[in-house]
């Protein structure tokens, strides 16, 4: 059985005003190994993270997919039973989640594509399906139009690299793969950064790599038998400008760059397209220094998420910034500890809040999260928990000796006492500190205001006392 570390937060809930829109939330989740996030999936106003664990007895990088509540709470985490990281998601019409992973093939035959379905409400994998390729075909984004999926991928198997986009669905419990869409010259290496349905058109934002030592932004409209419309190449200065992020809304486009020589301090770009004709493209250079890793269109502004080093918290930091018309700066906002931070994501949920994940070296390489108002989320009140090592999640289940004992545990709902000597108890809920944070009486335990963490359980039943150690995941 794999075992599983989870780095979690101590936090007090203070009841309905937690879960306003008034305080900035930020987290550091893992093992103890490396773990870092690559993609959220907004839920409502929870959301799905994705990304690789290897903080398990297998010794090896796993998928790794963790539901958060907008208390930043763990819902439930999936390790998903292969070798890669876990890329993108998508919700499907029924509820259930679809998880597009890297896949390590095999004997280092390379990369390939796999799918999961997921139950959104507890993580259980409904079904799996690998896309067969003899060498490496690499996912990055994932989307769907009707019962379709469209998976964005980087194809090596004509030799070089080349944006794909592969259609597929589900049947039943069965995947299939219904088309092949591939975009480039072969013998010039492409890769695929990003891409996106929108206006019913595939959208393929991707790196040329002219030379080793060279590359340039290239962004692509294409119907969905993959004639392209429409492309351009943004004019940027430098020998190397790479694309690192894409947003597609109705009929503006954005493309985010990064350039310079390889040498100096990059630099930021945002070029701009109206493909309505009314304005002309735009490109603007941004005046701090730093790397786009995401962008999203939120009409009337525009929000980037970068990865910066000028803030002094560390070799790297987590940058948010909101911009108006012609890129005019609204206010912005870094976060992390005085450790690395590696950016990489953002989304808005449906209470209006702005998600955030990447990477951190807080404790060791663990998912970054934030979770912040997208209103004016300079003056913001920022709770950065700190993390705590709180042991493992797959608890060996023991025999059932007909003792007394918590179930379920772990748990994070109702906790009743399974073979109790009474009807009614009462008990007293301690942190590993000393702390007391809960106590009354039965016939069952409310584990769900907790934080997360173990606790120890002290339950009286008459002239009987027993003390349990539980685990809140």
């Amino acid at each position: 059985m794999k075992r599983f570390l989870l780095l979690f937060v101590s936090a007090v809930l203070t009841g309905p005003l937690a879960a306003q829109l008034d305080t900035i939330r930020m987290v550091s989740l893992g093992g103890a190994a490396d773990e870092g996030a690559i993609s959220v999936l907004s839920l409502g106003t929870d959301a799905l993270v994705t990304g690789f664990s290897d903080s398990n007895s297998e010794g090896v990088r796993a998928p790794w997919v963790v539901r958060l509540d907008s208390m930043l709470q763990v819902v439930w985490h999936r390790v998903l039973p292969i070798e890669g990281t876990a890329v993108a998601g998508v919700v499907e019409a029924d509820g259930s989640v679809v998880v597009v992973s890297r896949e390590l093939l095999p004997a280092a035959a390379g990369y390939g594509v796999h799918w999961h379905r997921l139950a959104a409400e507890t993580g259980e994998v409904l079904a799996a399906s690998a896309f067969e390729a003899a060498d490496w075909v690499l996912p990055a984004s994932l989307g769907q139009t009707g019962d379709t999926l469209l998976t964005w991928v980087t194809d090596y198997r004509s030799g070089t690299a080349q944006p794909t986009v592969l259609g597929s669905r589900w049947v039943g419990g069965v995947h299939e793969v219904l088309f092949e869409r591939t975009f480039g010259t072969p013998g010039l290496t492409e890769s695929l950064v990003e891409g996106t349905l929108a206006g019913g058109d595939l959208w393929l934002a991707s790196t040329l790599r002219p030379t080793p030592d060279s590359a340039r932004g290239m962004l692509r409209r294409a119907d969905l038998d993959g004639s392209v419309v429409w492309s351009d190449v943004p004019d940027v200065s430098g020998g190397l400008v790479e694309v690192n992020a894409l947003s597609v809304v109705d009929s503006m486009v954005y493309l985010g760059l990064t350039g310079g020589d390889g040498t100096s301090t990059p630099t930021a770009h945002i070029a701009r397209w109206d493909t309505s004709g009314v304005a002309e493209p735009e490109l603007w250079t941004l005046s701090n220094p730093a790397q786009v890793r995401d962008i999203r269109w939120n009409a009337p502004e525009l929000n980037v998420l970068y990865r910066s080093e000028v803030f002094g918290l560390g070799e790297g930091d987590m940058l948010f910034s909101r911009y108006g018309p012609a890129v005019s700066y609204v206010d912005g906002r870094s976060f992390g500890w005085v450790e690395r931070e590696e950016p990489a994501a953002m989304m808005e949920d449906e209470a209006g809040a702005v998600w955030l994940v990447g990477s951190t070296e807080h404790g060791n390489p663990n998912f970054h999260v934030v979770r912040a108002p997208n209103d004016h989320i300079g003056p913001h009140h920022l709770e950065a928990f700190q993390t705590d090592l709180v042991g493992p999640l797959s608890i060996p289940v023991l025999p059932d000796d007909g003792s007394p004992r918590l179930a379920p545990n772990p748990g994070n709902g109702r906790l009743c006492l399974v073979g109790q000597p009474c009807e009614e108890f009462t008990f007293v809920v301690f942190t590993l500190h000393g702390t007391v944070i809960d106590s009354g009486k039965g016939p069952v335990l409310d584990a769900s205001r907790w934080p997360g963490g173990i606790y120890l359980i002290d339950v009286a039943c008459e002239n009987w006392r027993q003390s349990f150690r539980f685990l809140r995941w």
